[in-house]
């Protein structure tokens, strides 16, 4: 059996961050991963959101409190 450096997981996670480092917001990128995308596409009829029976628009915080923006962009024909 031959011997790959690439295969050694003790070797391969080393000197990857200093282990005194505090990884503040790591838990907030893995929360956003595996929620899906931070951009929606909702279809507006005469000023109204058309959303189906069960749809919502909701926005999460995932890191902290602190000042946000978003952004809305209307398209369409008129």
């Amino acid at each position: 059996e031959t011997y790959y450096a690439h295969d050694d997981w003790d070797r391969r996670t080393e000197n990857i961050c200093p282990e005194d480092m505090e990884v503040g917001n790591g838990h907030s990128h893995c929360m956003a991963m595996l929620l899906g995308t931070a951009g929606e596409s909702v279809p507006v009829r005469e000023g109204e959101l058309q959303l189906g029976t069960w749809q919502r628009v909701l926005f999460i915080e995932l890191d902290r409190e602190r000042d946000r923006r978003w952004q809305v962009q209307v398209v369409g024909t008129a």
